[in-house]
């Protein structure tokens, strides 16, 4: 299958995947965000206070500025001492956590779907596309999850780059965007639909701008 028709599949598989499970998760998403509030909240029924400690400092990890700045240090440490491997992984993880950096605000931006909290104090749920622009807060913010989206574009970059610690980066980005959801941020469908976009987009703009690179990098290593 050539790269065109890779790209084809891919897209027509994640985006039928994702609006599907997205339509059946809105049906989910008020149980779940209930659940989390009543028993993972406050009254620290489900999970002890240390336990919602633990997915508020783990969730920082996802914070888009705690993975830019290492992959943009990695990638100055391998031109500096112009190692070519080092610099094509910082450079790869630079690129893809920046590009969806920037797309993820425009999403949020565009669908506007109010957060948890809000629902909650104030009963109000949804998306508000059909807002003035200038409705748009944080509060407002909730599709898709930016740190959902960065986590899993760090499982697909540890996957592509070194396959064999995919397992510790796939815990560590489910995790983090599990987070997510026990800390009322986000619902359900906001993580599921991040995870899936950050997932497929590292590997779509790994296949059109960075294989051949990497490629070529892996075949003169072998040849040295």
């Amino acid at each position: 299958m050539n790269l065109n028709m890779r790209f084809i599949f891919s897209v027509r598989y994640y985006l039928f995947s994702t609006v599907s499970l997205f339509l059946a998760l809105l049906y989910l998403d008020e149980f779940v965000a209930r659940f989390f509030r009543d028993h993972a909240g406050y009254s620290s029924v489900w999970i002890s206070e240390y336990g919602r400690q633990f997915f508020a400092h783990i969730t920082v990890l996802a914070e888009p500025q705690y993975a830019v700045i290492p992959a943009s240090l990695w990638w100055l440490y391998g031109r500096y001492y112009r190692d070519e491997t080092i610099k094509f992984q910082g450079r790869f993880a630079f690129m893809c956590l920046s590009v969806t950096g920037l797309i993820v605000p425009l999403l949020k931006f565009i669908f506007r779907r109010a957060r948890p909290s809000l629902f909650f104090t104030d009963g109000i749920a949804g998306f508000f596309l059909y807002k003035p622009f200038w409705f748009f807060s944080a509060k407002y913010a909730s599709f898709p999850s930016g740190h959902s989206v960065s986590s899993f574009v760090f499982l697909a970059v540890v996957s592509i780059l070194s396959p064999k610690h995919r397992l510790w980066a796939g815990i560590i980005a489910t995790l983090c965007a599990l987070s997510r959801v026990v800390l009322g941020a986000h619902y359900l469908s906001d993580v599921i639909v991040g995870t899936l976009f950050g997932y497929w987009f590292a590997h779509f703009y790994y296949d059109r701008f960075f294989r051949h690179d990497h490629e070529h990098i892996q075949s003169s290593a072998v040849r040295v």
